[in-house]
C-alpha cells in the first residue's frame, strides 16, 4: 500500500498541501520502500547518502509526522 493511500484513508479531514524539494521526494519514495519491505535500514541510509544514525532520526520523525516530517524544518 502506498504511504498516500494511507494517508488519505486515514487521515481525509486533515489534508493538507506540502511543498517539497527533490531531496525531500526522494526520501519519501525511499521512506515508503523501507516501510513496504522493499529496502532495509542500511540500503535506505545508503540511498539517501547519510549516516546509519541520521537515517534513524530521519525515520523517527516520518513514523510520528508522516510525509510533513521529511520537510526541512527550517521552511517558512
Amino acid at each position: 500500500m502506498s504511504p498516500w493511500r494511507w494517508v488519505f484513508e486515514n487521515n481525509p479531514q486533515n489534508m493538507e498541501t506540502l511543498t517539497m524539494s527533490r531531496k525531500e521526494r526522494a526520501r519519501l519514495t525511499i521512506m515508503a520502500g523501507v516501510m513496504e519491505g522493499e529496502l532495509t535500514q542500511v540500503q535506505a541510509a545508503e540511498l539517501m547518502e547519510v549516516c546509519y544514525r541520521q537515517r534513524k532520526r530521519i525515520w523517527k520523525r516520518y513514523q510520528s509526522d508522516g510525509d510533513a516530517g521529511l520537510v526541512h524544518r527550517l521552511r517558512g
